[in-house]
């Protein structure tokens, strides 16, 4: 029952899964970690409780929400995850030092909806959304995940007097509706953790999985092509992974859709769980 068990998976690469992405990204927008005690917590406003809550069901844990304030508290102390976090790029007082985490491409829609709900907001009158880091490097990384998913987006910088000192902002924003309802679905399918929420005003704009732009969707499927005369079976992750191989995407996709029998002396189709 220990919290550990999500926690230690954060960093390991046997147990990558869509909820590890997930608590990575919310703690590289809401974590912190102390080097004299080798803590590690994850802070929330009282009202977002149920989502650590969450964390920890899907844990199997019972350890509990901690309480201060109008804050509530993941807590772990542990120094090997410490250092492990560290690895990542991870540091104490992180503010402007984070570096986004290499993550496996899969997961990655799931780290971004953690950082979403972290650090990240919707308006649902200019419908538009915006993630917002004082790390310019973290930014770049951010934006890079999103390039690798077609997703259009612009960085700005943007400085903030606080206390009468001047802060440099990064922001991250996609204002297109397309790419934030081809972004909604990738971060949302099937999913079960996230911050209710934050996931309602996205469907304030009126975007739902069942209207997720199906070209986008279909480039994300994993494809498996059959050789006509020797039957061998080649699977990619996705239609760009085997553009990336040397087919051709017009012809691919008539492949995929039956408006031709084959592409390169392959059948295709799409995975389908396979």
């Amino acid at each position: 029952n220990s919290p550990l068990r999500v926690a230690a998976a954060m960093v390991s690469a046997a147990s990558w899964g869509d909820n590890t992405a997930y608590v990575l990204g919310l703690f590289c927008a809401d974590g912190n970690m102390s080097k004299s005690s080798n803590n590690i917590n994850i802070c929330l406003h009282k009202n977002d409780a149920y989502l650590i809550k969450k964390i920890y069901n899907i844990m199997g844990s019972t350890h509990r929400v901690y309480y201060d304030k109008n804050v509530a508290k993941f807590c772990v102390d542990n120094k090997h995850l410490y250092n492990d976090l560290l690895k990542l790029g991870i540091t104490p007082n992180k503010s402007k030092t984070l570096k986004c985490p290499n993550i496996p491409k899969e997961f990655v829609p799931h780290f971004i909806r953690g950082v979403m709900d972290g650090d990240g907001s919707v308006d649902t009158k200019r419908k538009r959304m915006k993630i917002v880091s004082a790390s310019q490097d973290f930014i770049k990384g951010m934006s890079g995940m999103l390039k690798n998913l077609e997703i259009e987006h612009k960085v700005y910088n943007e400085p903030y007097i606080l206390n009468y000192i001047k802060t440099d902002f990064y922001i991250l924003r996609v204002l297109r509706r397309k790419d934030i309802k081809n972004l909604y679905h990738l971060m949302y399918k099937n999913q079960r953790l996230y911050l209710t929420r934050k996931k309602e005003a996205f469907e304030k704009m009126g975007i739902r999985n069942e209207d997720f732009d199906t070209k986008c969707k279909s480039r994300w499927r994993a494809v498996i092509g059959t050789h006509i005369e020797t039957g061998k079976k080649i699977k990619f992750n996705s239609i760009k992974e085997t553009c990336e191989n040397g087919f051709c995407k017009p012809h691919l996709h008539k492949a995929l859709n039956g408006k031709s029998t084959h592409h390169k002396g392959y059948t295709w189709k799409y995975a389908l769980g396979e």
